[in-house]
């Protein structure tokens, strides 16, 4: 028997409204553990290699982990899996809130998707009663509407679903998808259930919640008497993020020389964002209210989630959540906007349109350097011009206008449109767009985007901390290879189990062992850890593999590579193809894949 599993996956096919429970595979359980790997492990086999990622073909994927509704910590998050369209590769996103908890609660460890309905739906998740339900009454609804909408209707406990931009005829290819307050937001997850014409799935509260059979009950709660001491000691998960939540990476990245703006073009010092975007700005913003728990993630102990009230536009004197970091750069230190008012009128605009604030932000960002080289004609796109992003937010989600429609595609596809030489400073890998931490002061980061399994991504392998203490040069290729490949095999089993990436700072690699070997019967070591993680990451790569991605995609945008940083601490410095050779040569003997990039063990 599987230990800490429901032992049960909910199989739907919008096509054909057939509905089925099956048993959950013992073996790929054991092999590659839950949430992003289990996953992962569905997903190669159902998935055929070309599909159109908004074709009925595509295949949705959502599981929780082994971690999931057993009291332990931080770990209620849950992962989805699929073809992105933004990229057309593999996708895995890790997202907040409640759903995954209900899910398992209600005696599934996760749901696989297949085929597109003829009308819109969403999903009705009752126990063993499942159902798909006319989605007509909120098809191109924003989110909150959606969400109050579908409650009143249900009165189900939990949520996920899109907002307007995934409804569109063609969805924007970075629409996500929101669970109460937390997104999961890159790559297109959205326009993937809108082209399946689903809009959410909602889990009711079960009438007997089915919970996982722990292995070692007492054991579990010995360690979790000592984890919750740890989490609340821990600089970080005990009083930073409580404090400010992820805010407490603009100051670090400012610091460290690393916090680009104007697509990359410039760096901001901490002092040009003191006092007005770093954590003291932030502060400003917050304000206390019983709704704090509410937009945080299921008995988080952490709460790094924050309730502030936006000073423009439509939202303004509500209530929301907080912006996360990423978010504050994208639509505000990326675009020059240093004002945390503009950026949590821009983030509530994109979150109720149901779009990815990174990409939307670095899409921004790189049409206003079209227009600052004279490549477009648009009057106020124009760098600080916090009104004119509140403008663009909305035609993008949209795809009103001409602009508007080709952003919507993302920055891959838009500097193709617009040609002129726009590829050299369009900021993407295999086409998902950047975030906040310029490689060219932190070298580790440039493989990690590099190699990054769903395109540029962050949170796969942060390597920024590591980098900048006595054991690492932040601007050299030494041992940055073996940094990033332990990191992201690391980040997979975290993902697989589900750990947060915040609560990652206090849940360390012992802390994980413990865990596994109380609430499971697998008998982990350190090494068995880091084996599991290799195997679940070769696995991703092959599923983008016969997506046609080898080594000549691992690659980043032409401005990080050759460009010299202009100013800063690490002014003068960039990658070079040179530099990204020796870190990949090293990497892929590393992970035993071929000069191309390809794992040589078979899946």
């Amino acid at each position: 028997m599987l230990y800490s599993y429901a032992g049960h996956i909910l199989v739907i096919d919008l096509t054909t409204g057939n509905i089925e429970k099956q048993e959950l595979n013992e073996d790929y359980a054991r092999q590659y553990v839950g949430g992003r790997g289990l996953g992962a492990r569905y997903l190669y086999d159902l998935l055929k290699p070309g599909i159109d990622a908004l074709s009925p073909d595509n295949i949705l994927i959502m599981m929780t982990g082994p971690f999931t509704a057993t009291g332990i910590y931080a770990c209620q998050k849950y992962e989805w899996v699929t073809k992105s369209p933004l990229t057309n590769i593999y996708l895995c996103n890790n997202t907040g809130g409640s759903f995954g908890v209900r899910l398992k609660e209600s005696g599934y460890d996760g749901i696989i998707i297949k085929g597109a309905s003829n009308t819109p739906k969403y999903i009705l998740i009752d126990g063993d009663n499942v159902d798909l339900q006319d989605a007509s009454s909120v098809w191109g609804k924003k989110v909150s509407e959606t969400q109050r909408a579908i409650y009143e209707m249900t009165k189900a406990d939990t949520i996920v679903c899109t907002g307007s931009s995934a409804d569109l005829p063609n969805p924007v290819k970075f629409a996500g998808v929101y669970d109460g307050h937390r997104c999961s937001g890159r790559g297109g997850l959205g326009a993937v259930f809108g082209s399946k014409n689903l809009k959410a799935i909602a889990v009711m509260k079960p009438n007997k919640k089915i919970e996982p059979k722990i292995y070692n009950p007492s054991g579990l709660k010995d360690e979790l008497s000592e984890l919750i001491k740890d989490i609340k000691k821990n600089e970080v998960t005990g009083e930073q993020l409580p404090k400010f939540g992820s805010i407490i990476w603009m100051d670090t990245t400012a610091q460290f020389g690393i916090l680009p703006t104007r697509n990359y073009q410039d760096i901001l010092t901490y002092e040009d964002i003191e006092g007005k975007i770093d954590t003291t700005g932030y502060g400003k913003k917050v304000v206390k209210s019983k709704e704090l728990k509410a937009i945080n993630c299921l008995d988080c102990p952490i709460l790094s989630g924050h309730v502030v009230i936006p000073d423009h536009g439509e939202w303004a004197g509500k209530p929301t959540k907080g912006p996360e970091f990423e978010t504050s750069w994208a639509l505000g230190a990326n675009l020059g906007i240093i004002d945390f008012g503009h950026i949590i009128s821009a983030n509530k605009e994109c979150n109720e349109y149901g779009i990815d604030t990174i990409s939307t932000g670095v899409a921004i960002g790189f049409a206003m350097e079209c227009r600052q080289k004279g490549l477009i004609n648009d009057d106020i796109l124009e760098w600080g011009n916090s009104e004119s992003v509140i403008k663009m937010i909305g035609k993008i989600a949209n795809r009103e206008g001409w602009l508007g429609d080709t952003l919507a595609d993302g920055v891959r596809s838009a500097s193709e449109k617009i040609g002129n030489g726009s590829n050299s400073f369009a900021l993407h890998v295999k086409g998902l767009e950047v975030p906040a931490y310029d490689p060219r002061g932190v070298w580790g980061m440039a493989l990690t985007y590099a190699t990054s399994i769903r395109g540029a991504c962050h949170l796969k392998s942060w390597t920024v901390a590591a980098e900048n203490s006595k054991d690492y040069i932040p601007v050299s290729t030494e041992k940055k290879a073996k940094l990033v490949k332990d990191i992201q095999d690391l980040r997979s089993v975290m993902d697989s189990l589900i750990v947060c990436f915040f609560a990652g700072r206090a849940i360390n690699k012992d802390w994980i062992v413990r865990l596994v070997n109380v609430v499971t019967d697998f008998d982990w070591t350190p090494e068995k850890l880091d084996e599991i993680g290799a195997r679940i990451y070769d696995l991703e790569r092959m599923i983008s593999v016969r997506e046609g991605i080898t080594s000549k995609d691992d690659l980043l945008p032409h401005r990080i590579m050759e460009e010299p940083l202009n100013n800063g601490q690490w002014k003068g410095k960039k990658i070079t193809k040179e530099n990204m050779e020796i870190m990949l040569r090293e990497y892929y003997k590393l992970r035993n894949w071929d000069e191309n990039g390809i794992p040589k063990r078979s899946v």
